[in-house]
Parts: C-alpha cells; structure tokens; sequence
C-alpha cells in the first residue's frame, strides 16, 4: 500500500499537471476500485498486487480532492468542505471496526463497504466534478 501510495503520487503528480485535476482523479480513483475489487476476491497471490494499485488510487487522489476545491470553491465554503471530508474519514475508521465485529464475513464487508462506495466515488466524480 505504502509504496503504491509513492509511486501513485509520482504518477498522480505527472497527470495533475499534464492532464488536469478531473481527469486525473478520476484516473487514480478508477485504479483503487480495480484495486479494491482485488482485494475483495480474496486471493492472496494477486492481494497484493490490489494493495498495491489501492495505495497509488486512492492516497493521491483525495489529496487532488483537497487541492480541487482549494483551486475552486470559496474561501468560505472551502472549510466547510474540507472538515466534511475529513469527519468522513474518522467516521470511517470507526465504521470499519464496528462492521467487523458486526459481521463475521469478511466478504460482505469488502464488498458492501468498500468496493460500492468505491464504485459510488468513482461515478460521482464522473458526473458532478466539472
């Protein structure tokens, strides 16, 4: 994950620049759903290489996120949406370790909390990020 969070950013960076901000998002978000989606099949020969494509998607893209909306919302909307997204992702640590002591498959978990709210990211990204 950490070193495909390295190489993501290197990469990321490079899109950033030449391709822009939607487009390179949508690329690193696409790449950890793919990631995401590996992982949830479960084997462990091809896990990492899903850890590995979740780490250069996903690490990258939310700071591309952060400085999207420093680049186009307002000042005053801004903090808003930046301690939105980060209320988010406590909420989410949280969630994750009450849906495992909640559920014992940890298959229902992959799928239903991880690769649809991937799948979720990804659309919405597509439709609404101008």
């Amino acid at each position: 994950v950490y070193f495909g969070s390295f190489i993501g950013y290197l990469v990321v960076s490079w899109m950033n620049d030449n391709l822009g901000r939607r487009k390179s998002i949508l690329i690193g978000l696409g790449v950890s759903f793919i990631g995401i989606v590996i992982i949830a099949q479960g084997k462990y020969d091809v896990a990492q290489v899903g850890l590995f494509l979740a780490g250069f998607g996903i690490d990258p893209s939310v700071n591309t996120i952060f400085y999207f909306i420093s680049e186009t919302v307002e000042n005053k909307s801004r903090q808003k949406h930046s301690t939105i997204i980060q209320f988010f992702f406590s909420l989410a640590g949280i969630v994750n370790v009450v849906n495992y002591l909640i559920f014992k498959n940890w298959r229902v978990i992959a799928y239903v909390f991880f690769v649809m709210p991937a799948a979720i990211s990804v659309f919405l990204v597509y439709w609404f990020v101008q």
